[in-house]
């Protein structure tokens, strides 16, 4: 676990990564730290995102951001920050700009 270049505080960075170590039993995926928190240290919310394939797990569109809301919702709950989670595409998550990094994990 290596906390690199954001604007979260060394306990903000723990308690996000352990929360995600919940996340990583349904998912096996990555989750990328993107957004503020990367940037300013004035960030709103902490963006986190999971990249999963075109056809997969979600298939649906209403399920993956029913899913997002409700682990945004969870995250939020665990870490005392404003979470914004995004299940996304690959393509998705490659049209967004700007830094992104691993977060949660496992080693």
């Amino acid at each position: 676990m290596k906390k690199d270049q954001s604007y979260l505080s060394t306990i903000q960075w723990y308690n996000l990564y352990y929360a995600l170590e919940a996340v990583n039993k349904i998912f096996y995926k990555k989750h990328y730290l993107v957004g503020s928190a990367m940037t300013r240290k004035d960030f709103r919310d902490v963006d986190i995102r999971t990249v999963m394939p075109e056809e997969g797990l979600l298939d649906s569109e209403f399920a993956r951001k029913s899913m997002s809301m409700w682990i945004s919702e969870w995250l939020s709950s665990r870490t005392q920050m404003t979470i914004d989670y995004q299940i996304q595409t690959q393509k998705e998550f490659n049209n967004e700009s700007g830094p992104s990094m691993v977060i949660g994990e496992s080693i």
